[in-house]
């Protein structure tokens, strides 16, 4: 790399306190809220596209806590106390989320949701715990009579009122503005070698810095608003 000029030194540091690879939900939200807690440190986001490529701006945009069938499948695999936990972060994320954003310019929209059975036998399954569940998202997180069973267009279901939509792109576009407002660098086109599939990743930079004193790798992260230095 070529020296660097004064104002070069100045406006484009090569050392910084926290570098983040991957800027999708996870990796922005993370140089966001770390930033507003620790104003005086320098960030920096790199990402291997010239814009955001991963599930972030790839997913349906659903904004959700998750249907009774996917509850009862969790419930299966781990605690009750670990699934209603995950349920009332997936709520207090989207509310954070929407806050944090601005429901107008993600184009968030409560629109409600359905889950379709093609099977009796999982219909009644699942609606046989309607009003356990109910109890739960009414304690967990003050909502009530979230889910009803009826039927559409011939098929039995579960409408889940609290179901909404955003636009992925948009949030991510704003999420951008806000984290560039708080004076985070982002590289755009970082060159990277995956070694031994997706567990370890070398960077190969056409720019080159003194190490940081932190490296979070996003690698494949869930399109979750997930505020991790909070």
């Amino acid at each position: 790399m070529t020296n660097q000029s004064y104002w070069e030194k100045e406006a484009f540091p090569q050392q910084y306190d926290l570098i983040i690879v991957g800027a999708g939900i996870t990796g922005l939200s993370t140089a966001l809220f770390y930033k507003r807690l620790h104003p005086d440190v320098s960030v920096l986001v790199l990402e291997r596209g010239a814009t955001p490529q991963g599930a972030s701006t790839r997913n349906a945009g659903f904004g959700c806590i998750g249907s009774i069938s996917e509850h009862q499948a969790d419930l299966e695999r781990t605690s009750e106390r670990e699934v209603k936990d995950r349920i009332r972060r997936r709520y207090e994320g989207l509310k954070l989320l929407k806050a944090t954003l601005g429901e107008s310019s993600i184009e968030y929209q409560r629109c409600g949701g359905y889950e379709l059975f093609t099977a009796d036998n999982l219909f009644e399954e699942s609606a046989n715990d309607i009003p356990k569940f109910n109890k739960w998202l009414s304690d967990l997180i003050g909502e009530k009579q979230v889910y009803s069973s009826t039927e559409l267009n011939g098929y039995p279901v579960i409408h889940n009122r609290l179901e909404g939509a955003l636009h992925p792109g948009k949030m991510i576009k704003v999420l951008i503005k806000l984290v560039q407002h708080e004076d985070i660098d982002i590289r755009w086109k970082v060159r990277w070698i995956p070694l031994m599939g997706r567990a370890l990743s070398i960077l190969v930079m056409a720019l080159c810095w003194e190490v940081a004193r932190f490296l979070l790798l996003q690698m494949d992260s869930p399109a979750a608003f997930c505020p991790t230095c909070r």
